[in-house]
């Protein structure tokens, strides 16, 4: 999916659906690697850092990529878009 915004002083935005980034991957790999794990502290993290990244989608803007969590139900009257964070 490719959607192209413009906003009030008409600068195009494009907005494009991303597959997970290899660095998410590689997370989510190590998160596996810790369920197996025999300490129950790791393995708890790694379950719940798990079910929230089955929330994850990754988009690009303008051509950088960003990773998102969607939470709630889909047809929410309003809708909450926190951003935070710098991955540098």
């Amino acid at each position: 999916m490719k959607l192209v915004l413009m906003n009030k002083d008409q600068l195009v935005v494009t907005v494009k659906e991303l597959p997970p980034t290899e660095k998410f991957k590689t997370y989510k790999a190590d998160l596996y690697r810790d369920k197996q794990s025999e300490d129950k502290v790791r393995i708890e993290r790694a379950n719940c850092e798990l079910a929230l990244m089955r929330q994850s989608r990754f988009i690009g803007i303008n051509g950088v990529v960003h990773h998102y969590h969607v939470s709630g139900p889909q047809d929410a009257e309003e809708t909450m878009l926190l951003v935070h964070g710098w991955d540098c």
